[in-house]
C-alpha cells in the first residue's frame, strides 16, 4: 500500500522548501506569492495529499461545531429554508450537548485563504457549510488543512467530502408525479438562482419528467435563475399576459416555499386564482401551510440531513474513520390545497 504523501514530498514536487509549504497549510497571507501558493495547493489536490487530523487532548477541545452559510444573518430569523435547517442543526448540536456557532455571511464570500484561520483556528472542532455555490473554493480549503467538515446542500459527487443533502431529484419526480396525476400537462418551472446545485439538479430533473411524460418543453415556462421577487413576479405576468389562455400554464414547480410566495403574489396581482387558474406546488415546508391558499408542497427532511451532517463531523473529530458519511434523504409530499385538476 503507498505511503501517504507528506509536507516534504510536496515541497520536493515543487521545488520549494517544506516551510513554505507549512506556511500554505497556516494560510499565512502575505508570506507566499500567489504563484507559488497555487503551485504548492495543485500539486497537493494531484498528490491528494491531506493533513493528518488532530487528535485533541479532551482539554483541548470547544465542543462547538460551526455553522458557515452565505445568506445575510437576519434570514436566519425568517421561515424558509436556511432558518428551519439551522433551527434543526442547532437542536441536534444541543443534543449531542455541544454548543453550536453561526459565522457571519460576509465571511462566507471572502477568499477562503484570507478568511479561513476565522473558521479553523480554535473556535469550533468541526464546521457545517450550507449550500455552497458551484465551484466553491471554501469546501478545498478546508479539506486541505484536514478540518472536520460536512457540506449541506449538494449531492456528493466528491467522495472525500461527507455531503447530506435533500434528493432533489425524488423532489422533483413526486411534484411532477402529482402534476401530471391530475392531469396537467402544461407545467411550468420556477427556478432557483444560478451557481447552485440544486438548482442545476432540479432543473434537469423537470426536464426529465416531461420527456418521460411525452410533454415538449417550452422555454416560456421556465423562469430565470433568480431570487428575486420581482425578477420572478414579472416572469410570471409577462408569461400570462403573452400567451393564449390555452396555452398558458396550469401548473408551475417552485424552486422552494420562498418562490412559491413570490408566485403567489404575482398571481394575486392579475387575479389569478390557485388552485382554479394554476395550480402551485413547492419544496421546503418551511411556512407554508399558512399560505392562502396553504401550498402542497415536499417536506424537506431537515432533522434527518441535520443528525446525518453533524454525526459525520463528530466521528471525523474523534478519528473513526477515513470516509466521510454521505446521504441523499427523500422528501414526502404534504397535500394541501394548491393543486386542482386543470380547467382547460
Amino acid at each position: 500500500m503507498p505511503s501517504k504523501p507528506s509536507i516534504r514530498d510536496i515541497a520536493k514536487s515543487c521545488g520549494v522548501a517544506p516551510s513554505t509549504v507549512s506556511r500554505v497549510l497556516n494560510n499565512r497571507a502575505g508570506e507566499v506569492g500567489e504563484e507559488t501558493r497555487q503551485r504548492i495547493l495543485d500539486a497537493m489536490r494531484r498528490m491528494n495529499y491531506r493533513p493528518a487530523q488532530m487528535h485533541h487532548a479532551p482539554v483541548d477541545k470547544t465542543y462547538t461545531l460551526g455553522i458557515i452559510s452565505g445568506i445575510s444573518s437576519s434570514s436566519y430569523y425568517v421561515e424558509g429554508y436556511f432558518h428551519s435547517l439551522v433551527d434543526s442543526l442547532l437542536a441536534v448540536i444541543s443534543e449531542h450537548r455541544h454548543n453550536g456557532l453561526i459565522f457571519a455571511s460576509h465571511i462566507f464570500h471572502e477568499a477562503p485563504h484570507q478568511s479561513i484561520r476565522a473558521y479553523c483556528d480554535g473556535k469550533c472542532d468541526g464546521l457545517m457549510v450550507l449550500a455552497p455555490g458551484i465551484g466553491s473554493p471554501l469546501i478545498s480549503s478546508i479539506q486541505e488543512r484536514g478540518f472536520p467538515l460536512a457540506v449541506i446542500g449538494v449531492s456528493g459527487e466528491d467522495s472525500s467530502v461527507a455531503c447530506c443533502d435533500l434528493d432533489n431529484t425524488h423532489a422533483v419526480c413526486i411534484a411532477m408525479d402529482e402534476f401530471l396525476g391530475m392531469g396537467h400537462r402544461q407545467i411550468a418551472l420556477c427556478q432557483g438562482p444560478p451557481g447552485l446545485q440544486p438548482t442545476e439538479i432540479r432543473r434537469s430533473a423537470y426536464l426529465d419528467a416531461l420527456s418521460s411524460a411525452g410533454i415538449p418543453v417550452d422555454e416560456q415556462f421556465i423562469s430565470p435563475m433568480s431570487a428575486d421577487p420581482q425578477t420572478l413576479g414579472e416572469w410570471v405576468r409577462s408569461m400570462l399576459r403573452e400567451l393564449e389562455v390555452e396555452r398558458r400554464p396550469t401548473a408551475i414547480l417552485c424552486f422552494n416555499d420562498t418562490h412559491a410566495g413570490y408566485v403567489l403574489d404575482a398571481l394575486r396581482s392579475i387575479e389569478a386564482r390557485v388552485p382554479e387558474d394554476i395550480s402551485l406546488i413547492g419544496i421546503d415546508d418551511s411556512g407554508s401551510a399558512h399560505f392562502e391558499p396553504p401550498l402542497t408542497t415536499v417536506v424537506q427532511p431537515y432533522r434527518e440531513i441535520s443528525v446525518c451532517a453533524i454525526e459525520s463531523v463528530l466521528s471525523q473529530i474523534a478519528g473513526d474513520g477515513n470516509i466521510p458519511q454521505s446521504a441523499l434523504l427523500q422528501g414526502q409530499l404534504i397535500r394541501r390545497r394548491s393543486v386542482a385538476p386543470p380547467h382547460h
